[in-house]
């Protein structure tokens, strides 16, 4: 089940970036001076949301790319605590035919693993990568 849930949603996060977030038009227009400025060596392609056009129109495509983005998020976070549940409860049905060293070292790797996912977690959605790691410079 996690295999093809992660196959899925692997193949629905590309199609949603290149579909979705892809270069159009007013995109281009907005963002290859600025392109061209920074990385002038570099290449023209790029993806991102323009929220607004340069009019100050909301650009819903973006905004529907975006919630795509979110809805696959939630369901590999739904999915994760789907088979966490499923986990622990297997875990404690089983846990009457273990000796008592075993619960423990058991116990141990399940608080662990919860340790790491968290702190992973957070991370990955709390700090911010600092600037000079990026770009080389401290500006």
């Amino acid at each position: 089940m996690v295999v093809v849930t992660v196959f899925v949603e692997s193949t629905l996060w590309f199609m949603n970036c290149y579909y979705n977030y892809g270069p159009d038009g007013e995109t281009e227009e907005y963002v290859k001076p600025f392109l061209q400025d920074e990385f002038p060596k570099e290449g023209d392609e790029f993806i991102g949301a323009l929220y607004y056009s340069v009019e100050g129109k909301f650009r819903m495509r973006a905004f529907l790319a975006t919630m795509g983005f979110n809805m696959i998020m939630s369901v590999c976070m739904s999915v994760i605590m789907f088979c966490s549940y499923t986990i622990v409860s297997h875990i404690r049905s089983a846990t009457a035919q273990w000796s008592g060293k075993a619960k423990t070292v058991q116990l141990q790797l399940f608080r662990t693993l919860i340790a790491q996912a968290c702190i992973q977690t957070v991370l990955l959605l709390f700090v911010r990568p600092a600037p000079h790691m990026i770009t080389g410079s401290s500006d």
